[in-house]
């Protein structure tokens, strides 16, 4: 009788689910899952991931404490969000994977343990322009394979995609991959506040951006190869690990493939005599460029089998260690080579068409290395790049702030937007139960918002202190005759997470009082297909850099097809790991509008869409009136790709940019063919170690009268092709 109730309610779960009735959690518990780590749980965790799956709009999937055996790999949809409790596990019965996301588009994944089997979590990119998937706060032991692994195989005879698993009447069937083709994976992975723990491999990041930050890794002894694989854009940020290693199995801590890896403020430590090399090069150069960069980082690698730090089987575009040293008291060489090294070697590997070794190599082993000998061959001395001005340089460090996301304090009260009466059905107006909800929420708590299609006809205002945090992926839909969905005035603190908008002028609208230290944290959000822009966060008057104490930190969010993604004034603005898309044919705005004092952009992925080629459009990424960094950004060769940065007039005079180890391609804007362009002189432009399309190289750009001011305040090092001042070229530009 019990097995036929549960039966039932599975039953009626999916059933209004599929009607669009349910707008709540899934608890994997309602579908028979026991946890008690002898039962197999496969199937009634698959029937509440399924159930996931065919809502209209996609709930929670919720693991309560238990460890839940799993038999095979479960089936993840691309629209999917996984909650696990302290406590949860999930522990394979056999040498399988675990999760299968399938066709990722937007999936975050949080607060779960995996343990055992092959791979914990395996993504499988779709057609889609863009997909995102955001893995937190979880913890990962004893995998077979890589414990998060990314990548896209094409069929070998086709350009279709080969997906690893289809469904079979049993449930996922392994396909043949041996046969397939590794190909560009338009996705952001972002891993954060992880934990690898004797995992054959921890994340292996094939696609065109990762970043792995605030994690820790400890190999085990049988680990083979690198810890780390990537292709693409991949970033370690404040990784720490320890290795146990073993004497003839090639380990080390990153295998670049291809693209261009950094490596930031990462510890490396070794349990033996000998440590592990950093980097394990098998990139070679060619029409994208590939670059390897370590800044800031700590490093037990005396002793290895290679004998270096970064150690070249093939030759990348640049390689580039700085502020890094060895932990130990024996001095290691940074560079290695898997066989002698000549130019005709490096010209082989580094060659393309309309250029070559010198314009293709680049060296940089300049700034405060200890323990690290930048003993290289005699024939790469004279491609060493000089250092920056020392005021450049450090320009790269002061400009970056802590800009992972304040932790909300614990709230006192949540409060369900259902119980004011929101239908969350796409049809009805919900814009009144949020009212009445908000006029009940206090400083101290937050708003949960279920699963829905929240239609707003009216402006939301938002009280000085608001949380809101999205419960599985509701979507707001902004209809008219309002404009803008959300608005806060003289805003305090306000946090928002996992919520998706759509249409509408803007999405969210934000003012603050000047002389108020204010803070807005978005993290885990998405906005689509506003007509203008997504998000704005003005303080005062809203002027160009006007004086203010306000603080903006977006994280893990994507901007898709917005007129503009957003606009801010606000002293210090940054946003990390983020994927931007502009809309199509953008004409005439930046997608992003740089007002305030300070904004830092960093691990970020931007895909052009330009559409029609019209001489008058003037698309960009970026304009600058203040302080700007770009570090570790991929903006994209799609449709001739965009300026990426216009550096306005501010207000202050003060402007400055800052571009490092980021790549851009920028042919289609032919008003502004340039990586910057300058209606004014800045105080500074600084372009470190970055990387463009061999027919558009690295390039700074002005209108007439001014050269000699701009000969004084822009400075190249390090940058693959030759970095060149256009038009007049311009004498004394470091390079």
């Amino acid at each position: 009788m019990h097995r036929v109730r549960s039966a039932q309610r599975v039953f009626l779960l999916v059933a209004m689910l599929v009607v669009g009735q349910l707008s709540a959690a899934l608890n994997v518990r309602d579908f028979g899952a026991t946890g008690d780590g002898e039962t197999d749980d496969t199937a009634a965790i698959q029937k509440a991931l399924t159930a996931a799956a065919v809502a209209k709009v996609t709930p929670a999937v919720r693991f309560p404490p238990g460890t839940y055996r799993v038999s095979r790999p479960l089936l993840v949809s691309s629209l999917a969000a996984l909650h696990g409790a302290p406590g949860s596990v999930l522990v394979a019965a056999g040498n399988h994977d675990l999760l299968y996301v399938h066709e990722a588009r937007r999936v975050r994944i949080q607060g779960l343990r995996f343990r055992g089997g092959k791979r914990h979590i395996r993504i499988s990119p779709g057609e889609a322009l863009l997909g995102t998937v955001t893995i937190s706060a979880c913890t990962f032991e004893e995998s077979g394979g890589f414990a998060v692994e990314c990548m896209k195989l094409l069929e070998p005879d086709g350009d279709g995609t080969l997906a690893p698993y289809r469904v079979g009447d049993g449930g996922l069937v392994a396909q043949d991959e041996g046969r397939g083709r590794i190909a560009p994976c338009p996705l952001l992975l972002h891993v954060d506040a992880c934990v690898f723990r004797d995992c054959q491999n921890a994340v292996s990041g094939m696609c065109e951006t990762a970043v792995v930050e605030n994690s820790t890794v400890t190999t085990p002894e049988t680990m083979r190869g690198g810890a780390f694989r990537a292709s693409g854009r991949f970033l370690l940020a404040q990784v720490s690990g320890l290795a146990y290693p073993v004497a003839g199995r090639k380990q080390h801590w990153l295998t670049a493939i291809g693209g261009a890896v950094a490596l930031r403020g990462c510890t490396f430590r070794s349990d033996e005599p000998w440590g592990l090399p950093a980097v394990y090069a098998l990139q070679t150069g060619g029409k994208t460029a590939s670059s390897v960069v370590i800044d800031g980082c700590s490093f037990a690698a005396a002793g290895n089998e290679e004998g270096c730090l970064v150690y070249c089987r093939e030759m990348p575009n640049l390689i580039a260690v700085r502020n890094s040293r060895e932990l130990s008291d024996q001095p290691v060489d940074i560079l290695g080579f898997a066989r002698a090294f000549t130019m005709e070697g490096l010209e082989e590997r580094c060659h393309y068409p309309t250029s070559t070794v010198p314009e293709r190599f680049r060296l940089d082993l300049s700034e405060g290395n200890h323990g690290l000998a930048a003993n290289v061959p005699k024939e790469l001395a004279p491609l060493a790049c000089p250092p920056l001005p020392e005021s450049s340089a450090a320009a790269f460090q002061t400009t970056v702030h802590d800009i992972r996301p304040e932790p909300a304090p614990t709230p006192k009260r949540s409060l369900n937007l259902l119980d004011f009466g929101a239908k969350g059905d796409g049809m009805s107006d919900d814009s009144v139960a949020f009212k009445k909800a908000l006029r009940k929420l206090r400083p101290t708590d937050e708003l949960v918002v279920p699963p829905g299609r929240y239609r707003l006809t009216q402006t939301v205002r938002l009280p000085p202190r608001t949380t809101i945090r999205g419960d599985g992926w509701p979507i707001f839909l902004v209809a008219r005759p309002a404009k803008v969905g959300f608005f806060a005035k003289k805003a305090l603190a306000l946090r928002m997470s996992g919520c998706v908008f759509e249409g509408g002028e803007t999405a969210l609208q934000v003012t603050t009082a000047p002389d108020r230290h204010s803070l807005v944290q978005l993290s885990n959000c998405s906005f689509s297909d506003t007509s203008g822009p997504a998000v704005t966060c003005l303080s005062g008057a809203g002027r160009v850099s006007e004086p203010n104490r306000s603080r903006l930190r977006v994280v893990s969010c994507e901007f898709q097809g917005c007129d503009q993604a957003l606009q801010s004034n606000f002293n210090q603005s940054h946003v990390r790991a983020c994927a931007l898309v502009s809309k199509r044919n953008a004409s005439d705005r930046p997608v992003v509008d740089c007002m305030g004092a300070s904004m830092v952009f960093e691990g970020i992925l931007g895909i052009p869409q330009l559409g029609a080629d019209r001489e008058d459009a003037d698309p960009r990424w970026l304009d600058a009136y203040g302080r700007l960094l770009c570090r570790d950004v991929r903006f994209g060769p799609e449709d001739g790709g965009m300026c990426l940065v216009r550096v306005r007039q501010g207000e202050r005079g003060d402007n400055e940019v800052f571009i490092e180890n980021s790549s851009a391609w920028c042919r289609g804007n032919r008003r502004r063919d340039a990586m910057v362009h300058c209606d004014v002189v800045p105080r500074a432009i600084a372009l470190r170690n970055c990387v463009a399309s061999p027919e558009k190289q690295v390039t700074v750009s002005i209108g007439p009268g001014l050269e000699d001011a701009l000969s004084r305040a822009v400075h190249l090092s390090g940058n693959v092709f030759p970095a060149r001042i256009s038009l007049p070229i311009l004498p004394g530009i470091r390079h």
